[in-house]
């Protein structure tokens, strides 16, 4: 993070505050600190997009126990200002000012996916955005519309057709100035009703579309592509509780992974190419 530090109108009767820094930047809000010096006991500070000395009807006093503050109202993807003096009384020191950057509004992160015989949890990361779109569709593609908005980081997805392969696209939804400022949508993610209790969901093909092998695999795992009559699709290698591990939107028709790094057991490999699904038992040895 880029500080930025500047002092303005000194005044030698009382010394500005030491050490002002960030503690917590969100999308809309600060947190910052500082350190006490000489006599002063109150302090002045705001918060803007100006880097020069703030007018005298913004800055808000505070004590100076604790040695903490924070500033809302703010907005994803800029540059701002902490201003800060030492109140003495009526006598006033310099100004000490940092500049910070908020965040960027990103799509959501590390997406979990739990389903059951008769729903589907989907919860993810909140990151910095108050609120979230998700459309429930057949494609792994971005969709082209606007979702359902939703305040939380989980949806749960009732009235699904069992034995059937749908996706789920997420995207967040940021402020910038009052206006909403949305994230990329999140990759397709598998979604489908467990076919028992627990476990995932298997929507097999009768009709082979890829070749995998060796399986069981210890090292370099070989994916061919058979069909000669569908567009080359997505490929997914996940955990068995719906983890992804590794997504690749365009696969050749022979592919190679390095499964060397994942832990023996049991992974799903899933392939899908506009049309259909097929879902394959991985044993990594």
């Amino acid at each position: 993070m880029f500080l930025l530090l500047q002092h303005f109108g000194s005044t030698a009767q009382c010394n500005p505050p030491a050490g002002l820094a960030t503690t917590f930047v969100s999308c809309d809000s600060v947190k910052f600190k500082w350190t006490a010096t000489g006599s002063g006991k109150f302090y002045d500070y705001c918060v803007d997009q100006v880097m020069a000395t703030p007018p005298a009807q913004f800055p808000l006093t505070v004590t100076g126990s604790p040695a903490v503050g924070q500033w809302g109202g703010l907005h994803s993807s800029d540059v701002f200002y902490i201003h800060m003096r030492t109140n003495c009384a009526g006598v006033y020191s310099s100004w000490e000012t940092i500049s910070f950057n908020t965040p960027r509004c990103e799509a959501p992160r590390t997406i979990t996916i739990t389903p059951s015989t008769s729903k589907v949890l989907v919860k993810w990361n909140m990151g910095c955005a108050k609120e979230f779109e998700y459309v429930l569709d057949m494609s792994p593609y971005n969709p082209g519309t606007s979702g359902t908005v939703v305040q939380d980081d989980s949806v749960v997805l009732t009235g699904l057709t069992p034995k059937t392969q749908y996706f789920i696209h997420i995207r967040s939804k940021c402020d910038s100035l009052g206006f909403p400022v949305y994230s990329p949508w999140t990759a397709g993610k598998p979604v489908a009703l467990a076919s028992s209790g627990t476990g995932i969901a298997m929507n097999s093909l009768d009709a082979k579309e890829i070749s995998v092998y060796p399986n069981p695999v210890n090292d370099m795992l070989h994916i061919d592509v058979l069909s000669a009559t569908v567009p080359i699709g997505m490929l997914e290698l996940c955990t068995i509780d719906g983890r992804i591990l590794r997504h690749q939107d365009k696969i050749e028709r022979s592919n190679i992974i390095d499964t060397k790094a994942l832990s023996s057991g049991l992974y799903f490999l899933r392939y899908y190419n506009g049309q259909t699904m097929q879902v394959i038992k991985l044993i990594r040895q």
